[in-house]
Protein backbone atom coordinates (compact mmCIF):
# COMPACT_ATOMS: atom_id res chain seq x y z
CA UNK A 1 0.00 0.00 0.00
CA UNK A 2 1.24 3.35 -0.78
CA UNK A 3 0.30 6.86 0.61
CA UNK A 4 1.05 10.78 -0.15
CA UNK A 5 1.03 13.24 2.55
CA UNK A 6 0.95 17.19 2.69
CA UNK A 7 1.02 20.12 5.47
CA UNK A 8 -0.63 23.23 2.94
CA UNK A 9 0.76 23.63 0.02
CA UNK A 10 3.22 21.05 0.79
CA UNK A 11 2.87 17.45 -0.54
CA UNK A 12 4.33 14.35 0.44
CA UNK A 13 3.56 10.67 -0.70
CA UNK A 14 3.95 7.49 1.73
CA UNK A 15 4.32 4.40 0.65
CA UNK A 16 3.19 1.89 3.70
CA UNK A 17 3.69 -1.66 4.18
CA UNK A 18 2.29 -4.23 1.29
CA UNK A 19 -0.22 -6.71 3.13
CA UNK A 20 1.97 -9.59 3.01
CA UNK A 21 5.35 -8.69 4.72
CA UNK A 22 8.80 -10.52 4.69
CA UNK A 23 9.53 -12.91 7.36
CA UNK A 24 12.32 -11.58 10.08
CA UNK A 25 14.59 -14.13 8.36
CA UNK A 26 14.06 -12.40 5.16
CA UNK A 27 15.64 -8.90 6.16
CA UNK A 28 19.20 -9.41 5.93
CA UNK A 29 19.44 -10.16 2.32
CA UNK A 30 22.80 -10.04 0.81
CA UNK A 31 24.04 -7.11 -1.56
CA UNK A 32 24.33 -8.31 -5.15
CA UNK A 33 28.42 -8.35 -6.68
CA UNK A 34 29.72 -4.62 -7.44
CA UNK A 35 28.86 -4.84 -11.08
CA UNK A 36 25.13 -5.27 -10.06
CA UNK A 37 25.65 -2.15 -7.63
CA UNK A 38 27.17 -0.59 -10.27
CA UNK A 39 24.43 -0.95 -13.15
CA UNK A 40 21.62 0.05 -9.84
CA UNK A 41 23.48 3.56 -10.15
CA UNK A 42 22.88 3.74 -13.79
CA UNK A 43 19.08 2.73 -13.43
CA UNK A 44 17.36 5.54 -15.19
CA UNK A 45 13.98 6.47 -15.48
CA UNK A 46 13.72 5.69 -18.86
CA UNK A 47 14.83 2.11 -17.62
CA UNK A 48 11.20 2.03 -15.37
CA UNK A 49 9.12 3.39 -17.93
CA UNK A 50 10.62 0.95 -20.53
CA UNK A 51 9.62 -1.57 -17.60
CA UNK A 52 6.25 -0.03 -17.10
CA UNK A 53 5.63 -0.71 -21.15
CA UNK A 54 6.54 -4.19 -20.52
CA UNK A 55 4.41 -5.11 -17.73
CA UNK A 56 1.18 -3.40 -18.63
CA UNK A 57 -1.81 -5.52 -18.45
CA UNK A 58 0.02 -8.24 -16.68
CA UNK A 59 -0.24 -6.11 -13.17
CA UNK A 60 -3.03 -4.07 -11.67
CA UNK A 61 -3.19 -0.54 -12.78
CA UNK A 62 -3.74 0.24 -8.84
CA UNK A 63 -6.09 3.04 -7.37
CA UNK A 64 -4.32 6.22 -4.95
CA UNK A 65 -7.18 7.79 -2.84
CA UNK A 66 -6.84 10.06 0.03
CA UNK A 67 -7.19 9.19 3.58
CA UNK A 68 -9.30 11.32 5.48
CA UNK A 69 -8.51 9.97 8.76
CA UNK A 70 -5.18 9.80 8.49
CA UNK A 71 -4.66 12.90 6.65
CA UNK A 72 -6.56 14.45 10.05
CA UNK A 73 -4.01 12.51 12.18
CA UNK A 74 -0.94 13.96 9.87
CA UNK A 75 -2.12 17.36 9.79
CA UNK A 76 -1.52 16.69 6.14
CA UNK A 77 -3.05 14.98 3.48
CA UNK A 78 -2.33 11.23 2.90
CA UNK A 79 -3.01 9.96 0.11
CA UNK A 80 -3.21 5.76 -0.13
CA UNK A 81 -1.47 3.93 -3.33
CA UNK A 82 -3.69 0.17 -3.30
CA UNK A 83 -0.40 -2.16 -4.21
CA UNK A 84 -2.68 -5.20 -2.04
CA UNK A 85 -5.08 -4.89 -4.95
CA UNK A 86 -2.53 -6.79 -6.95
CA UNK A 87 -2.80 -10.65 -7.70
CA UNK A 88 -0.11 -11.72 -4.65
CA UNK A 89 -1.11 -8.28 -2.61
CA UNK A 90 2.08 -6.83 -2.93
CA UNK A 91 3.91 -4.62 -5.46
CA UNK A 92 7.02 -7.63 -5.47
CA UNK A 93 5.53 -8.62 -8.53
CA UNK A 94 6.31 -5.87 -10.80
CA UNK A 95 9.93 -6.24 -10.45
CA UNK A 96 9.42 -9.87 -10.60
CA UNK A 97 7.16 -9.80 -13.98
CA UNK A 98 10.18 -7.45 -15.55
CA UNK A 99 12.96 -9.71 -14.64
CA UNK A 100 10.89 -12.83 -16.54
CA UNK A 101 9.91 -11.13 -19.02
CA UNK A 102 14.01 -9.40 -19.87
CA UNK A 103 14.92 -12.97 -19.82
CA UNK A 104 16.04 -15.27 -22.61
CA UNK A 105 14.43 -18.11 -24.43
CA UNK A 106 16.95 -20.54 -23.11
CA UNK A 107 16.67 -18.56 -19.40
CA UNK A 108 12.93 -19.31 -19.41
CA UNK A 109 13.60 -22.91 -20.44
CA UNK A 110 15.98 -23.43 -17.48
CA UNK A 111 13.79 -21.60 -14.75
CA UNK A 112 14.94 -19.16 -12.43
CA UNK A 113 16.06 -19.56 -8.62
CA UNK A 114 15.47 -16.80 -5.95
CA UNK A 115 15.75 -16.81 -1.76
CA UNK A 116 12.71 -15.30 -0.27
CA UNK A 117 10.14 -16.14 2.21
CA UNK A 118 8.05 -12.88 1.33
CA UNK A 119 6.30 -11.02 -1.29
CA UNK A 120 9.09 -11.85 -3.59
CA UNK A 121 8.71 -15.66 -4.01
CA UNK A 122 5.28 -15.48 -4.75
CA UNK A 123 5.18 -12.91 -7.24
CA UNK A 124 8.06 -14.69 -9.17
CA UNK A 125 6.23 -18.01 -8.48
CA UNK A 126 2.98 -16.33 -9.99
CA UNK A 127 3.83 -14.70 -13.36
CA UNK A 128 6.77 -17.83 -13.55
CA UNK A 129 3.91 -20.01 -13.87
CA UNK A 130 1.65 -17.97 -15.74
CA UNK A 131 4.22 -17.73 -18.20
CA UNK A 132 5.73 -21.43 -18.56
CA UNK A 133 8.83 -20.27 -16.63
CA UNK A 134 9.98 -23.18 -13.58
CA UNK A 135 10.25 -21.10 -10.93
CA UNK A 136 12.61 -22.29 -7.70
CA UNK A 137 12.09 -20.80 -4.75
CA UNK A 138 14.97 -21.45 -1.85
CA UNK A 139 13.27 -20.56 1.90
CA UNK A 140 15.24 -21.31 5.07
CA UNK A 141 13.65 -24.34 7.54
CA UNK A 142 12.59 -21.86 9.84
CA UNK A 143 9.58 -20.03 6.88
CA UNK A 144 6.31 -19.92 8.82
CA UNK A 145 4.08 -22.40 7.16
CA UNK A 146 1.56 -19.94 6.00
CA UNK A 147 4.51 -18.60 3.60
CA UNK A 148 5.48 -21.84 2.15
CA UNK A 149 1.52 -22.87 1.21
CA UNK A 150 1.10 -19.38 -0.23
CA UNK A 151 4.13 -19.57 -2.36
CA UNK A 152 3.11 -23.23 -3.72
CA UNK A 153 -0.02 -22.22 -4.60
CA UNK A 154 0.96 -20.18 -7.14
CA UNK A 155 3.20 -22.48 -8.16
CA UNK A 156 6.99 -22.08 -6.49
CA UNK A 157 8.67 -25.17 -6.39
CA UNK A 158 9.68 -24.78 -2.67
CA UNK A 159 13.12 -25.67 -1.28
CA UNK A 160 13.68 -25.64 1.79
CA UNK A 161 17.57 -25.00 3.45
CA UNK A 162 19.19 -23.87 6.37
CA UNK A 163 18.44 -22.21 9.47
CA UNK A 164 18.82 -18.76 8.52
CA UNK A 165 18.17 -16.56 5.38
CA UNK A 166 21.87 -16.25 4.71
CA UNK A 167 22.19 -20.00 4.53
CA UNK A 168 19.32 -20.20 2.33
CA UNK A 169 20.44 -17.79 -0.08
CA UNK A 170 24.07 -19.75 -0.37
CA UNK A 171 22.09 -22.57 -1.18
CA UNK A 172 20.11 -20.76 -3.96
CA UNK A 173 23.14 -19.71 -5.36
CA UNK A 174 24.72 -23.28 -5.67
CA UNK A 175 22.04 -24.76 -7.21
CA UNK A 176 21.76 -21.62 -9.62
CA UNK A 177 25.28 -22.78 -10.22
CA UNK A 178 24.60 -26.61 -10.66
CA UNK A 179 21.04 -26.21 -12.20
CA UNK A 180 22.03 -23.74 -14.80
CA UNK A 181 19.35 -21.25 -13.42
CA UNK A 182 18.91 -17.86 -13.62
CA UNK A 183 18.77 -16.11 -10.11
CA UNK A 184 16.44 -13.26 -9.49
CA UNK A 185 17.53 -11.20 -6.69
CA UNK A 186 14.57 -9.51 -4.10
CA UNK A 187 15.63 -5.86 -4.99
CA UNK A 188 19.36 -5.34 -5.88
CA UNK A 189 18.58 -6.05 -9.76
CA UNK A 190 18.25 -3.39 -12.33
CA UNK A 191 15.84 -4.91 -13.92
CA UNK A 192 13.80 -5.79 -10.70
CA UNK A 193 14.32 -2.00 -9.69
CA UNK A 194 13.00 -0.83 -12.63
CA UNK A 195 9.62 -2.87 -12.44
CA UNK A 196 9.10 -1.85 -8.75
CA UNK A 197 9.98 1.85 -9.99
CA UNK A 198 6.89 1.59 -11.98
CA UNK A 199 5.08 2.41 -9.16
CA UNK A 200 6.32 5.99 -8.55
CA UNK A 201 5.20 6.29 -12.22
CA UNK A 202 1.89 5.84 -11.74
CA UNK A 203 2.31 8.15 -8.64
CA UNK A 204 3.13 10.75 -10.62
CA UNK A 205 0.47 10.20 -13.72
CA UNK A 206 -2.35 10.15 -11.01
CA UNK A 207 -0.82 13.12 -8.76
CA UNK A 208 1.75 15.34 -11.01
CA UNK A 209 1.94 18.12 -8.27
CA UNK A 210 3.52 15.47 -5.85
CA UNK A 211 6.13 16.81 -4.12
CA UNK A 212 7.92 14.12 -2.41
CA UNK A 213 7.43 10.13 -2.84
CA UNK A 214 7.81 8.35 0.48
CA UNK A 215 9.05 4.65 1.78
CA UNK A 216 9.30 3.19 4.62
CA UNK A 217 12.46 2.54 4.01
CA UNK A 218 13.37 5.84 2.33
CA UNK A 219 11.95 9.05 0.89
CA UNK A 220 12.86 11.34 -1.98
CA UNK A 221 11.26 14.86 -1.18
CA UNK A 222 11.00 16.42 -5.07
CA UNK A 223 10.50 19.76 -4.43
CA UNK A 224 13.79 20.65 -2.32
CA UNK A 225 15.57 17.27 -3.93
CA UNK A 226 16.56 15.52 -0.79
CA UNK A 227 16.58 12.14 -0.01
CA UNK A 228 15.45 11.07 3.64
CA UNK A 229 16.37 7.85 5.00
CA UNK A 230 14.48 6.53 8.64
CA UNK A 231 11.69 4.35 9.82
CA UNK A 232 9.03 6.99 9.90
CA UNK A 233 8.10 9.91 7.66
CA UNK A 234 8.48 13.27 9.95
CA UNK A 235 7.87 16.87 8.14
CA UNK A 236 10.52 19.46 9.67
CA UNK A 237 9.81 23.35 8.23
CA UNK A 238 8.28 22.12 5.19
CA UNK A 239 11.32 19.38 4.75
CA UNK A 240 11.42 16.03 5.01
CA UNK A 241 14.29 15.14 7.83
CA UNK A 242 17.69 13.12 6.37
CA UNK A 243 20.68 13.18 4.31
CA UNK A 244 20.36 15.80 1.31
CA UNK A 245 20.77 13.87 -2.12
CA UNK A 246 20.73 15.69 -5.39
CA UNK A 247 17.80 14.41 -7.36
CA UNK A 248 16.52 16.99 -10.93
CA UNK A 249 12.34 16.04 -10.61
CA UNK A 250 12.02 16.80 -13.79
CA UNK A 251 13.60 13.40 -15.19
CA UNK A 252 10.72 12.15 -12.86
CA UNK A 253 7.63 13.59 -15.06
Amino acid sequence: MKAKLAAGKYTITLRTGDQTTNAPNTMTAKPASASTANALEALTVDDVRAAAQRIAGAVVRTPMMQSKTLSKIAGCEIWLKFENQQFTAAYKERGALNALLNLTEEQRARGVIAASAGNHSQGLSYHGTRLGVPVTIVMPRTTPTVKVMQTQSVGGNIVLEGETFDEAYAHARKLEEELGLTFVHPFDDPVVAAGQGTVGLEMLEDKPDLDCLVDRRWRTDFRHRDRCQGDQARHRSGRCAGQAVPLDVRTHQ
